[in-house]
């Protein structure tokens, strides 16, 4: 039944398409050309902006992930530091600063120019105990004060905070007077 109305009207169609003039046939053919041209242009636009924009999102997705990656990277390094770091200090043992900085002015020769060791505070950040010392030294050579600087600095538990150096000359001799703030590291050992 469907096919016959199918056909009917398909015959129909044809038979009024054939009895228009030319003229009307062409415009007719060129208005469903025209629309067939519309109807695919609006579709590719539709197609590649919607493609145009996923790709967008793919990039941007993809620039996240990359982000993400480096930094996962970065934390695996930073928690290696941190391991080699506590493993360095629990190597170093539980040293006294204060004796340590002795011992280190003594072996510099300037015991004579060390006014005191003051223990300023502690405080922890995380497994770490970070205790701060001031360190005064009055009137000290040039020369072995700064070797005594270089050994503190790379002691490996005790870092400077700040340094504050003041130059007096003596009898044609370079004297400095010393304020030194340090910080000593030591693993939070829990008993």
């Amino acid at each position: 039944m469907a096919s016959s109305s199918e056909n009917n009207t398909l015959a129909n169609l044809r038979q009024q398409f054939d009895s228009l003039p030319a003229r009307s046939k062409y415009m007719l053919m060129f208005l469903l050309v025209l629309i067939a041209v519309t109807w695919m242009g609006g579709l590719w636009w539709w197609t590649s902006s919607t493609l145009s924009a996923q790709a967008g999102q793919l990039t941007s997705q993809q620039n996240n992930l990359l982000m993400y990656q480096n930094k996962q990277l970065e934390y695996i390094q930073a928690t290696q530091l941190i391991t080699q770091a506590e493993e360095r200090l629990a190597q170093l043992g539980r040293q006294n600063p204060s004796s340590y900085i002795e011992q280190r002015v003594t072996q510099h020769d300037v015991r004579d120019a060390l006014r005191g060791i003051e223990r300023m505070g502690t405080e922890k950040q995380g497994n770490i105990q970070e205790t701060r010392y001031r360190v005064s030294l009055e009137r000290a050579p040039l020369a072995p004060t700064t070797e005594f600087l270089f050994d503190i600095e790379n002691s490996g538990f005790l870092g400077t905070e700040s340094v504050t150096i003041r130059t007096n000359f003596v009898q044609g001799e370079r004297l400095l007077s010393v304020t030194l703030d340090l910080i000593a590291y030591d693993l939070v050992r829990e008993d």
